[in-house]
This record gives C-alpha cells, structure tokens and sequence, in this order.
C-alpha cells in the first residue's frame, strides 16, 4: 500500500544517517490542514500555538517512530474524543519504493478520441471550439494522445474539419450600406475618404469592425461644415 500523508498527522522516524551529536535523532513531517491554520488566524491575533500528541511505534525492522497528532489546544469543555483521537499510525517509507504512474497506452488515447468526437458534436460555435482545442492540446491531455500516432492524427483531423465548419458558418456582414453612407458624409465635409480614416482610427476602413464604423458615421453626421475644428 502505498504511503499516504494525512492533514494533522506526522511522523518523526529514526535519523540512520546520524553522524555526530549535533544531527537530530529523529526527523520527519508534519502536515497541517489549510482549514485549521485558516480556524486558528480567525481565532488568534497573535501567535498561534497548536497542540502536539505522539505516539512511540516500533516498526517490524526493529526501528523506533514517534507518529504525532497536531490539533486546536485543549479546551476544558471540549469532547475526550476529540481531544485524544489516536494518530493514524505509519510504518517508514525507506523501503516503500514512490508510486509511479503508468505511462498512457493506446487504449487511453482510444478513450480520449472517442471523448473528443462526442465534444465537437456538442460544439455550437467558435468560443467553445477554442475551449476545447486548448483543452485538446494541453501538455497533460496531448500526451495521452501522443502514445498513438494515428490516433494522435485522427484527433488533429477532427478538430481542423471543425475549425474549417465553424469558419465557413459564419456569415459576413454586409458593410456597404454604412460605407456608402460614410462615403456620403466625407463628401458634405469635403474630407479626403482614405486619408481621414487612416488619421481619425490608424487604420483603413477596411480594417474597421461594424461597431466602430457606426461610431465612425455617426462622428460625421454630427460634424459641422462651418466650424474650423469639426475635424
């Protein structure tokens, strides 16, 4: 079984690397729980002081742990289960070899390609096809893909296909209506068509979007001929 820390638990083990007087005789953690730490700011101005409780384990090798319990300082009124619930005992971790995770198979990269076809038929529009290319194309979701070339390529192709549908649905706004009437008003002001827009936005009709050539025409309306700094 693989060793597990648990919040408000630790354990101090047997320091075997002991070479002089000054190193510890045990070493080993304690983890705190966020929530607690975040309890006892709540509750203290100062500094905070946490209750400490061990427990001495021999291990089967014949090693001595002292396995600790860290909680809120003794109330008197408080609950004797709540004050003593025993530390979660654990044996040491020298000859627990790390868990490892398995590197992703074919298999895996089936089950993600067989997600992503039911994803993209649920896609309804741009932002969410973007959504889920970066999802798609994140280091951890990639490298599931990435342990089947084909399936690696299957999963690119689908997602091109779609990015090509969502492009071809959008339908172009028809801008000649308002260009033609900005084209009107350039010339009640006697305004160079090409130049003003380029000295007004800093950039060319063209590369105007709808809204700000709304904004555009409706400048020009209100502008008065008369006045030397209508523009």
């Amino acid at each position: 079984m693989a060793f597990e820390k648990l919040p408000n638990n630790g354990t101090l083990f047997t320091n075997k690397k002991k070479a002089a007087e000054t190193h510890p005789d045990y070493d080993g953690y304690l983890l705190i729980d966020r929530a607690l730490l975040v309890e006892m700011l709540k509750e203290n101005a100062g500094h905070i002081e946490l209750e400490v409780k061990s427990w001495i384990k021999e291990t089967q090798a014949g090693a001595t742990n002292i396995n600790l319990k860290c909680g809120k300082p003794y109330k008197k009124n408080a609950p004797p289960a709540e004050q003593y619930a025993p530390a979660v005992i654990h044996e040491p971790t020298a000859h627990q070899p790390p868990a490892t995770k398995a590197p992703p198979t074919s298999a895996d990269a089936q089950k993600y390609l067989d997600k992503l076809k039911i994803s993209i038929a649920k896609i309804e529009n741009y932002p969410q096809f973007e959504e889920l290319y970066n999802k798609i194309h994140s280091p951890k979701v990639w490298e599931v893909f990435k342990a089947n070339t084909a399936i690696a390529q299957e999963a690119s192709s689908i997602l091109s296909v779609k990015k090509g549908e969502l492009i071809l649905a959008i339908k172009p706004v028809d801008l000649s209506a308002i260009i033609a009437a900005i084209n009107v008003e350039c010339d009640r002001l006697k305004l160079p068509k090409k130049e003003h827009c380029l000295i007004r936005w800093n950039k060319s009709r063209a590369q105007l979007d709808p809204l700000e050539l709304e904004i555009y025409l409706a400048e020009l309306k209100a502008a008065d001929p008369n006045k030397d700094d209508f523009f």
